[in-house]
């Protein structure tokens, strides 16, 4: 019998909106004000996904897509708020534009920072992730106990670590923890990325700063 993964995600998001404390939410408001009349997950995914304004909720999903820069859960209820969509094109053939430019195949891929749950993560079976990640740093990356799939960094299209930023009163900063040493071009375009990222997803911060700890 096959899996069908949308299905999946819609029991997966039956248990872990059960396991959310009420303090988390209000972590999420002290944030972001817009989210503060929504005391659980659920409540928020069933008003954006209702028949409120699209400017209503566009006003909750700006803030929301803000806090799954760092925030795992916040990346998930983004998701499960997606969810509908995803079922309209599960089984459907997408094609991409025939005459569409192709890039060289020899052109390197540019460092990529993945947020936690992106669809690069959830697209390709266990079996089939080593075109992206490697089988040594797999469990640095999904952890299933705990029902999280780490931001992931990409340089050369290969995971080589994970990020999360931390904003503070006076100060947001972007913490990397590579896997192994980079080399020197590598290193210093993933810093790079990193300060461009930092900035955008916390532009009220009187500071931006970057921490780099390589295992």
């Amino acid at each position: 019998m096959s899996l069908d993964p949308v299905l999946s995600l819609d029991r997966e998001w039956q248990q872990l909106a059960r396991g959310v404390v009420p303090a988390r939410l209000r972590l999420w408001a002290e944030r972001e004000p817009a989210l503060a009349p929504f005391v659980d997950p659920a409540r928020l995914v069933e008003f954006v996904r209702g028949s409120a304004s699209s400017a209503m909720k566009d006003e909750l999903l700006r803030p929301l897509v803000r806090l799954a820069f760092d925030d795992p859960l916040a990346a998930r209820v983004v998701l499960q708020v997606l969810l509908p969509g995803l079922k309209r094109i599960a089984g459907r053939a997408l094609h991409d534009l025939p005459g569409a430019p192709r890039p060289d195949p020899d052109a390197p891929a540019p460092v990529r920072f993945l947020p936690a749950f992106d669809s690069v993560q959830l697209a390709y079976a266990a079996r089939r992730r080593q075109r992206f990640l490697p089988d040594a740093y797999g469990e640095l990356i999904y952890l299933p106990k705990n029902l999280q799939v780490l931001p992931a960094v990409l340089v050369d299209g290969m995971v080589a670590g994970t990020w999360a930023v931390r904003a503070q009163r006076r100060q947001a900063t972007l913490s990397l923890r590579l896997f192994a040493r980079l080399p020197r071009p590598a290193h210093g375009a993933v810093l790079e990325e990193a300060e461009r990222l930092v900035r955008f997803s916390q532009p009220a911060a009187r500071a931006h700063a970057v921490e780099v700890a390589a295992d």
